[in-house]
């Protein structure tokens, strides 16, 4: 029977319905039987769904399964499990009863392996027949599930979850067998891996690679790609991409101060290829092994250095100084009209920075002020010969190279006033000095 009208309330009672339903339960269009009341007609009778419901942010995985271990769910019996993200790094499997919002038990995930298992015998059931199992030591904890691609979603997930080296390789069964035979399936994950040559670094001990160089590999390919976009990104990571490199540190031991010190390195060789770098990004980086070499973290917290560390810090200091004394000479040219704005003073800062001896003893206001004098009495001889160059270019007789000329270094003048008299605040005199020679 079939009414697509709307009911009202003095209509007799058709049927009723229950709904077994979790977290990840999405349906629309969905037809399903009704059980019919007594009075009513022989007739088939369905009604026409549509379940939405909104899955909990920390909720990873959830479905029935069975299960038995040592330490926790030590009978074998059907639950209700959920994969729950307890902290960024830590996750726990729990087990419910229906209408309970509590967990009955709960097992942390971590130090566990997650793999694949056969199936026992003495434990298969109706609706258990698909084994995968999670083992610590001292503890095998089995569980099951009823179709395969449930066991499929719940070892991803669990391996995701555990953040092991070891990589879960389903096992063949017959069905997989005839399947591959006739070429109709697709090569799954594992298949993929060993074509591509990935599954020699997989199943792989990570304690027998040289993380450090790995990384290094790492962050220059992501600092490559972030620069495709220069005037975005002026050597800024992405929070994504930040992140990533975080937790390779994080997770493999990767020291802070030498992260930084092949940055620094990455960050020098992409701005004398021509491309905008931010300063402060500079500064940030610098700082941060300034403060490990010397030993004064604003922390107070003890730090440690290597030898390799030290002198690749020593080469890097160097390198930025001469970096830093060009960016300053030709500051017409490294910063055009002052743009990127505040770019020009933050250099200027930077340059402080790296000419003092340490984090805590810095550079005297006379120092300071010698060095950049001969950076700008540099930059004055650089100014006016391309400013001549130029107007022997645009002039072609001599009366008119000397006018070109002279409007050309008016013009220079004003520009100084205009975009980089803010930035040379501290030391106006000595822009006026720069200005007198040039």
């Amino acid at each position: 029977m079939e009414n697509p009208g709307l009911f009202s309330l003095d209509d007799d009672k058709l049927g009723k319905l229950s709904l077994q339903i979790d977290p990840t339960f999405n349906k629309t269009n969905w037809w399903i039987d009704m059980i019919k009341c007594k009075y009513t007609s022989n007739e088939q009778l369905k009604v026409k769904l549509d379940v939405r419901m909104e899955k909990p942010q920390n909720l990873k995985m959830c479905g029935w399964c069975y299960a038995r271990g040592k330490n926790v769910w030590k009978t074998w019996k059907r639950r209700y499990y959920a994969l729950v993200q307890v902290s960024q790094y830590c996750f726990a499997t729990c087990s419910y009863r229906e209408r309970k919002f509590e967990p009955t038990e709960m097992m942390p995930l971590e130090g566990y392996t997650i793999d694949y298992a056969e199936p026992d015998n003495g434990l298969i059931m109706h609706d258990g027949k698909y084994f995968f199992k999670a083992v610590r030591e001292g503890d095998v904890v089995t569980f099951a599930t009823n179709e395969e691609n449930e066991r499929h979603s719940w070892v991803q997930a669990l391996y995701r979850a555990t953040g092991q080296s070891h990589k879960p390789t389903p096992p063949i069964t017959q069905i997989n067998k005839s399947n591959s035979t006739s070429g109709q399936k697709d090569l799954s994950d594992s298949d993929r891996s060993k074509n591509l040559g990935f599954d020699e670094y997989i199943q792989s001990d990570p304690c027998k690679f040289d993380h450090h160089d790995l990384f290094k590999t790492l962050q220059t390919a992501t600092l490559d790609f972030r620069l495709n976009d220069p005037y975005c990104s002026l050597g800024w990571l992405s929070p994504v991409q930040s992140y990533v490199l975080e937790e390779y540190c994080s997770r493999y031991g990767v020291r802070g101060c030498l992260r930084h010190l092949y940055y620094l390195n990455d960050l020098l060789d992409r701005a004398e290829q021509g491309f905008m770098i931010d300063p402060q990004l500079l500064h940030y980086s610098y700082v941060f092994c300034t403060s490990h070499v010397s030993g004064n973290r604003p922390d107070n917290n003890v730090s440690t250095i290597t030898m390799e560390e030290r002198d690749g810090f020593s080469e890097i200091k160097e390198r930025l100084k001469q970096f830093l004394e060009n960016q300053v000479t030709n500051f017409r040219f490294s910063f055009p009209f002052g743009r990127p704005e505040g770019a020009l003073k933050a250099t200027l800062s930077l340059l402080e920075r790296v000419l003092s001896k340490d984090i805590s003893t810095l550079i005297s206001r006379d120092d300071i002020r010698n060095f950049i004098r001969k950076c700008l009495e540099n930059a004055a001889y650089t100014n006016y010969t391309r400013v001549s160059d130029q107007a022997k270019i645009e002039g072609e007789r001599e009366m008119q190279q000397q006018n070109d000329n002279a409007e050309l270094c008016i013009e220079l003048l004003q520009q100084d006033s205009e975009h980089y008299q803010e930035a040379f605040k501290q030391y106006n005199h000595l822009l006026i000095e720069h200005e007198e020679i040039f």
